[in-house]
């Protein structure tokens, strides 16, 4: 009876619950991250091997020349090393107190009680002042060896398949012998009685004189002779037996057996299964042979529970005096119910279809865009069938889970450390209520997807043993494999087989399924989003920055013993000046190249280069760049192109947009930003990364992959043309991607370029076109601190300029698989590239810190200053008295140009109180104010101390 959002919301619990993030729910990812997990639990991976290794430089401690002195001796080494002279040390003095009887010194090492860990360092509970001081000296010596590589392998992306769906059954009525002690109890224990509440006797119809009136032997307690009696009275197969044997003279016997058997039916029930409940007004029947017959699958939730509650209340009308014994103390026999298979059936509707119109990529996986499957998209309908084991246990497992969890979080409450607020610790003791006595079984349908691909299954298993009965051989196709899936599916037929060979029918219908697997035309059905049933892998690599398009880039990898085998894969770093409506460029090693900036007259997007760099001042974005900074220059010179053309290359038809394509990117990255937790999530540890947000400019290469078939037997006639018709129909279809993601606040994508196309920048998703702040010069956020903050309280202007793609098509790729696209990433340097496209788990791809490290540390912002006037004494020539920007830090620099073709710096003087005018004439200058590297005391040029974007 509960809602879609009630189940859910259980889901959710349950999700939280199995990957310990319980107390990520409240967090701004919990839900995300459930999410993922949900959606990756459908999904079985396969080891891919190495895709090469990185080198890093380590150093370690190791023991001085000092060492510890101890019984004029010192002790070096190893701490293993350490450990056994200690030991050999306590020996010996042991011996020695033995032999002579008298204890060591205070100041002995027999004073100290040590322990060592070799997880630790060693850790002393009582010791004399010698011994911790000798303990202390012994740290004296320690220096730092030299340094030694550490060699790290890193794993390929694995390949990935669907797992097969799994079904659930609940009341399949086990035997009582898989626990039936307790079920009756309100804490789950064994109840137990005083010898007065056993039952002797039936009031007003049986005497507890009229039958065994004794054991026959006085050593035999007198306790024993009462639980005779009511073991007698309790068995149901002595019913006719015992009214015939205690009836007293003129007692109707027949009217005594109906009694007896009331009694019975009341606590056994029809069956004879003593569990504490009653079918008695339950008239619902499954059929079924034996002991199975009276099973009742699929009955409501909180039927077995009400039934428990009424047979509570019949036993109020029982004869019987005294207590019932608890429902493990007596137990008729019965033929034991053990299941131990599944045997299904199952439709499929959505086999080879053909194509993948119908499907949209939403938030985490392909949706179905209508509410239906009717149409041209659901392909060929087919029934398979199999035989799975069943799995018990699962309800009382996460029983026990719970309940320890919750003793646990129940000790942190007492000292106010609890992971979870009160609602949820009574949300999870709720279902742990629900579950306790759950009777649920599970079973995989193992070996569905083989029977896609064409291979033989038997009990879920395909792999065939090898001859000989040593290890395994390939599989062999007994069919033509089929190699996507999309539709749904839906149980038709199902039977429990028990140890003994017997079978139970099980009803198929009313099925539950998950909420977000649901179907609204078919209730009954599971929902299989487009699926590869081969293994597959979305091959996501960060490539070399100077990787060309149509070319294998070399993977990114990080080389700290050569640099020179290093494989960077940032080009460099973009710096946005959202005041000034500014972006300016630096090289991957912190250098400037340029900026992009709005022209004063036009208004349009120019280029200029960097202060202090060496080039004519008009020279463009190309010049002088290397090979793997060739991104930057593209991507520079498509913004300033796209700019133009939005200008003047527009049809007459066409309205010119409202603004540059410099400030709608920028627009789209301010707006992008709000989305990204980059102080808490992230973090920064440079003054740029904390006020400019510099970003890095990310080469990688995406490529869908198939598994070769090197784990099929195609050595058959015609299997091997069969297998690649398959893979060349999986070809066919176009499988959307999304780069970035908005929902979770580590992800750091604030668009992308796709194959070197700079003539429009993509979105992570576009709803971020439609929404941006509207922000810029004079325009955003420009109120008090405190009054409207955040991006809710900004102006909302949709970006219509064509640089930025808005189209629904545009926030998504479509590949195929075998095709490979080259991407130019805009990303936080500390944040994540997400990759979703819902065939596959999502994943995720992270910067070393030693590709963007150095860069920002050195990236120096510069802010652009003039005219101003500057004395040009001799005394003085060559220093340049202004205030000091104080984010910039103490040592800046004046650039300006002293001739066309050159640059010239001078160092910035604090200005003073003095009054003096010089006695030459000033001059009046126009340059750039930029933080000067930090000079250390031994001379050497340090790293800049980072600055701030104007």
């Amino acid at each position: 009876g509960a809602t879609a959002d009630q189940q859910r919301a259980t889901e959710r619990l349950l999700a939280a619950f199995t990957t310990q993030r319980m107390s990520r729910l409240a967090a701004a990812d919990g839900v995300a991250e459930l999410e993922e997990h949900e959606h990756a639990t459908g999904f079985a991976s396969l080891p891919a091997g190495s895709a090469g290794n990185d080198r890093y430089l380590q150093r370690v401690q190791t023991g001085g020349a000092g060492g510890l002195q101890l019984g004029g001796k010192t002790i070096k080494g190893t701490l293993a090393t350490q450990r056994g002279v200690f030991a050999a040390t306590r020996s010996h003095e042991a011996s020695a107190v033995r032999a002579t009887g008298n204890a060591p010194q205070a100041g002995g090492f027999a004073a100290a009680q040590l322990s060592f860990s070799v997880k630790s360092k060693p850790g002393l509970s009582t010791a004399s002042a010698n011994v911790i001081h000798d303990l202390a000296r012994s740290r004296v010596g320690e220096v730092l060896a030299p340094t030694e590589a550490r060699v790290v392998d890193r794993p390929a992306a694995r390949w990935t398949f669907p797992s097969d769906p799994i079904v659930g059954l609940r009341g399949a009525g086990r035997s009582l012998r898989h626990g039936g002690d307790g079920r009756a109890s309100a804490d789950g224990k064994l109840s137990c009685r005083w010898p007065t509440h056993v039952i002797q006797e039936v009031s007003g119809v049986i005497a507890r004189d009229r039958f065994i009136s004794t054991l026959g032997n006085g050593s035999v307690p007198h306790e024993l002779l009462a639980l005779a009696r009511e073991a007698l009275l309790h068995d149901p197969y002595h019913d006719e037996w015992l009214a015939i044997a205690a009836a007293a003279p003129g007692q109707d016997r027949v009217a005594l057996l109906r009694r007896l058997k009331a009694e019975s039916v009341l606590r056994f029930g029809a069956d004879g299964t003593y569990d504490g409940a009653t079918a008695a007004l339950n008239t619902r029947r499954v059929k079924g042979g034996d002991r199975a017959a009276n099973q009742t699958l699929g009955s409501p939730p909180g039927e077995r529970e009400q039934q428990r509650l009424v047979a509570t209340e019949l036993r109020r009308y029982s004869l019987y005096k005294g207590a019932d014994p608890d429902l493990v103390g007596v137990t008729t026999w019965s033929q034991p119910w053990v299941p131990l298979w599944l045997e299904w059936e199952v439709q499929i509707t959505g086999l080879d279809p053909p194509s993948l119109q119908a499907w949209r990529l939403g938030t985490l996986d392909l949706e179905h865009t209508t509410t239906t499957f009717d149409g041209g998209f659901d392909g060929i309908t087919a029934s398979f069938s199999g035989r799975s084991m069943l799995t018990s246990g699962g309800a009382q497992t996460l029983h026990s889970a719970i309940t320890d969890w919750l003793a646990a979080e129940d000790k942190l409450d007492a000292v106010h450390a609890g992971l979870v607020d009160d609602n949820t610790a009574n949300a999870y003791r709720t279902l742990d209520h629900a579950v306790q006595n759950l009777d649920l079984v599970t079973a995989s349908l193992d070996g569905l997807r083989s029977l896609l691909l064409g291979l033989p299954v038997r009990d879920g298993l395909r792999r065939p043993a090898a001859a000989g009965g040593v290890g395994s051989n390939n599989p062999a196709p007994v069919q033509a494999p089929r190699a996507v899936l999309a539709g749904h599916i839906a149980l038709t037929r199902a039977r429990l087989v028990d140890a003994f060979g017997r079978t139970l029918d099980v009803p198929v219908t009313p099925a539950l399924t998950p909420v977000r697997g649901s179907v609204a035309s078919h209730a009954d059905a599971l929902s299989l989003p487009p699926r590869l049933l081969r293994p597959a892998r979305w091959l996501f690599r960060a490539v070399d920055a100077a990787t060309l398009v149509g070319a294998e880039g070399s993977e990114a990898r990080v080389d700290q013993i050569e640099a020179a085998l290093a494989i960077n894969p940032v080009a460099g770093f973009l710096l946005p000046d959202h005041l000034d409506e500014s972006l300016e460029v630096f090289g991957v090693d912190g250098a400037p190249i340029g900026e992009l900036l709005h022209e004063s007259v036009s208004g349009g997007v120019s280029w200029e280069i960097a202060a202090g760099r060496d080039g004519p001042a008009d020279a463009g974005p190309h010049h002088g760049l290397l090979p793997a900074q060739r991104a930057l220059a593209d991507l520079a010179a498509g913004l300033v192109a796209a700019d133009a053309v939005a200008r003047t290359g527009l049809p007459l038809d066409q309205a010119k947009p409202d603004e540059s394509a410099l400030s709608a990117m920028l627009r789209a990255i301010d707006t992008t930003l709000w989305t990204v937790d980059s102080f808490a999530a992230l973090g920064a540890e440079h003054v740029a990364g904390l006020v400019g947000r510099p970003i890095a400019v990310v080469r990688a290469q995406l490529r869908l992959e198939l598994m070769p078939p090197t784990d099929i037997d195609l050595s058959k006639a015609g299997d091997a043309a069969d297998w690649a018709a398959a893979e060349e129909a999986a070809k066919r279809h176009a499988f959307p991607v999304r780069v970035g993601e908005l929902t979770r606040s580590d992800d750091g994508v604030l668009g992308f370029f796709v194959n070197d196309d700079y003539s429009q920048l993509r979105l992570v998703d576009k709803v971020i076109a439609a929404s941006a702040a509207n922000s810029g010069r004079s325009r955003g956020q420009l109120g008090l601190l405190g009054q409207g903050q955040g991006a809710s309280a900004l102006a909302q202007t949709g970006i219509t300029h064509p640089y930025i793609a808005g189209k629904d098509e545009d926030d998504t790729l479509a590949l195929h698989i075998g095709q490979t696209v080259t991407l130019t990433i805009l990303m936080h340097p500390a944040g994540k590239c997400s990759l979703t496209s819902g065939v596959l788990p999502r994943k995720a791809l992270a910067l070393a810190r030693d590709w963007v490290g150095p860069g920002l540390a050195k990236i120096a912002p510069s802010l652009r200053t003039g005219p101003v006037l500057v004395e040009t004494d001799l005394d003085t020539k060559g220093q340049v008295r202004l205030p000091k920007v104080s984010v910039f830090g103490k040592h800046q620099n004046f650039l300006w140009r002293d001739t066309p073709a050159t640059w010239r710096t001078d160092a910035i003087l604090a200005a003073t109180q003095t009054a003096l005018l010089p006695d030459e004439p000033g001059e009046l200058r126009e340059g750039w104010i930029r933080v000067a590297p930090d000079v250390p005391d031994d001379g050497s040029t340090g790293p800049a101390t980072g600055g701030a974007g104007a």
